[in-house]
């Protein structure tokens, strides 16, 4: 049986606490948050903050078997795994996983969640998630810088976004699109700007944007917590071997150190990007796939079309304009 989370689950679901697969490698940096914190939260605010759990159930012993859990994103009908235990080391954890996710992706399309995004650093993992119907979006290395950069002058035309940018920023994601092509799914200013559902207690957030000759090329948005810092970079390729100043400026705003590195995704799709970060100092910390599931599917529904005139039968001899015009109209 698989059910939602409940208060009673409470001190069942901490016994999965050490045993579970985090697939949400930004928010465990940042925060490393725990399921049971998350089920809860969740649970108090109708999943407004907190995570969306389920829960397998043996029906008849009333034993947990495992647990799925997913974050919502801010205004976008998509989901992003977090959790699920109990971990694959376990003789049948496998089908377990594939029970729960096949549930998961049904509630989220009984909700009008359209997308649920993933990231595993395990081929087994992976493997798992495509059996139940997510595929590959692209797959990306995470880069860590552990030193401080010293301060750089500003650069022109780099600022902080402002609301009136949301055009632009569609138009460059648009550009990156278009020139990457196939596996740039969640490249967007959604994907940007409303990727994870709030800020916790003492985390910060600045976002910039980037304009060169009036067009915006570049963005920028940097994410801190107690923990370290989160870059997301969305550059047009047309502006790529400008960005570095870019970049200098903003690790140079920040107090990157040993104990508070920076991590940087980067597509392998733009592996020029992360020869520019190694350049600036960043190291390789771990490889992920991002794959997606879609709760929905388009399907043709082919349906009788009546045309009058076929009916009644076209005088060949009228002009094209009029076949399809009553001979008598009502008055």
């Amino acid at each position: 049986m698989i059910r939602p989370f409940g208060l009673q689950d409470l001190l069942r679901i901490k016994q999965f606490d050490v045993p579970q697969i985090a697939f949400d490698t930004r928010r465990l940096l940042l925060y490393a948050p725990s399921p049971t914190a998350a089920a809860i939260l969740g649970y108090v605010t109708h999943h407004h903050l907190g995570a969306i759990t389920y829960i397998q159930q043996d029906s008849a012993a009333g034993e947990m078997k495992g647990f799925v859990e997913a974050w919502p994103r801010t205004n976008r009908p998509e989901w992003d795994l977090a959790f699920l235990a109990p971990s694959l080391d376990g003789g049948g954890a496998g089908k377990v996983w594939q029970r729960l996710l096949s549930r998961l992706i049904v509630v989220a399309g009984e909700k009008n969640i359209s997308r649920i995004y993933a990231r595993p650093q395990e081929a087994q993992v992976e493997q798992i998630l495509r059996q139940v119907g997510f595929t590959l979006v692209r797959r990306e290395e995470i880069l860590v810088l552990t030193s401080q950069t010293a301060p750089a002058p500003p650069v022109e035309g780099l600022r902080s976004i402002e609301a009136g940018d949301g055009g632009a920023l569609r138009a460059l994601c648009h550009r990156v699109q278009s020139h990457l092509g196939k596996g740039t799914e969640d490249v967007s200013p959604h994907r940007i700007l409303d990727f994870y559902p709030y800020l916790h207690n003492g985390t910060t957030k600045d976002e910039y944007v980037w304009r060169q000759k009036g067009t915006l090329v570049a963005y920028l948005g940097l994410e801190g917590s107690p923990r370290g810092y989160w870059l997301d970079i969305v550059v047009d390729p047309d502006s790529r071997a400008d960005l570095l100043p870019c970049l200098e400026y903003i690790l140079g705003l920040t107090e990157c150190a040993e104990k508070m590195p920076l991590y940087c995704p980067v597509a392998d799709n733009v592996s020029w990007l992360g020869g520019l970060l190694q350049d600036l100092g960043f190291t390789s910390y771990t490889r992920q796939a991002v794959l997606v599931a879609h709760t929905k599917a388009r399907t043709s529904v082919r349906c009788e079309i009546p045309v009058t005139a076929l009916e009644k039968g076209i005088d060949m001899g009228a002009p094209v304009g009029q076949m399809f015009e009553p001979s008598v109209r009502k008055k």
